[in-house]
């Protein structure tokens, strides 16, 4: 995209140092630095973690073999649940809570739906100013271009699927 890596770095206020670590794997960078390098370069996180896409690939993704990426931060892991496509129209994820989380006060917003189904313990959403509890079982479905965001609200792990149409994580 004709970046410097000094230019990226600074467009995305992170140092140069630690960028160049990211690039060479030295360092792995929290969730929010990986989604905001992948904003800075029009992109999403799931291109960045995956190889280019393969079209001899089967379409099945075996458990062991998911990509995924962890924030330490918020003893958080997130599964990518289907091979990285140029032509792919959602992007299906499987986030992991370790613990209850922090309230996060930072909202997403992008252009698309979510839809998000918690299969064990329980989360917050946030919508716009609003928030709804949800547990194991329940499910919510919403525009994206609302502010939100989701954490785990309860005790012990929390997993949850989430689906984002188009791709943008």
């Amino acid at each position: 995209m004709g970046f410097t890596l000094r230019g990226l770095a600074n467009n995305i206020s992170i140092s140069p140092s630690f960028l160049s670590q990211v690039e060479s794997g030295k360092v792995s960078p929290s969730l929010s630095s990986l989604t905001m390098i992948a904003d800075a370069l029009n992109t999403t996180v799931g291109a960045l973690v995956d190889e280019k896409s393969n079209q001899d690939r089967t379409l099945v993704v075996r458990k062991e073999e998911r990509k995924s990426i962890s924030d330490e931060n918020d003893d958080l892991k997130i599964d990518f649940l289907g091979y990285f496509h140029p032509d792919r129209l959602m992007e299906p994820l499987i986030f992991t809570f370790m613990k209850k989380s922090k309230l996060h006060k930072h909202r997403y917003r992008h252009f698309g739906q979510e839809f998000v189904l918690v299969l064990e313990g329980c989360i917050e959403v946030a919508l716009k100013e609003k928030r709804y509890t949800l547990h194991s079982g329940d499910s919510i479905y919403f525009n994206s271009g609302v502010p939100h965001a989701f954490w785990s609200a309860c005790d012990g792990e929390t997993t949850v699927i989430s689906v984002n149409s188009p791709p943008n994580f």
